[in-house]
């Protein structure tokens, strides 16, 4: 994967509860690793084959792969004021080079 591509600062957030003063679960998004990647939304043939196994997938986001952090699809991404929802994260080739989001744009 070249360097050049990636060209987003991007936050990896996962929903995390915790405790407020009164004992109460509080929800929230934690962010767990800044990363640079790359931000790519689909074009309509991508967006149509994607509709058919998730209706909502509308971006494809690329990162390098890291050993130490473990993206699931309960995870969104952060970027530029805006949020995407993970539907699904691909190994690329299996070869933990190359980790490709597949995810839905919240508006």
């Amino acid at each position: 994967m070249r360097a050049g591509m990636l060209r987003h600062r991007l936050a990896l957030q996962a929903y995390t509860a915790t405790q407020n003063e009164f004992g109460e679960e509080v929800k929230a998004w934690a962010t767990q690793r800044t990363v640079w990647g790359s931000v790519e939304p689909l074009t309509g043939r991508e967006y149509l084959e994607a509709r058919a196994t998730t209706q909502t997938v509308t971006h494809r986001i690329r990162i390098r792969h890291q050993p130490d952090l473990t993206v699931t699809p309960t995870w969104r991404v952060s970027w530029d004021g805006r949020t995407f929802d993970v539907e699904s994260v691909l190994n690329t080739g299996e070869r933990d080079k190359e980790l490709v989001l597949m995810a839905v744009e919240n508006v």
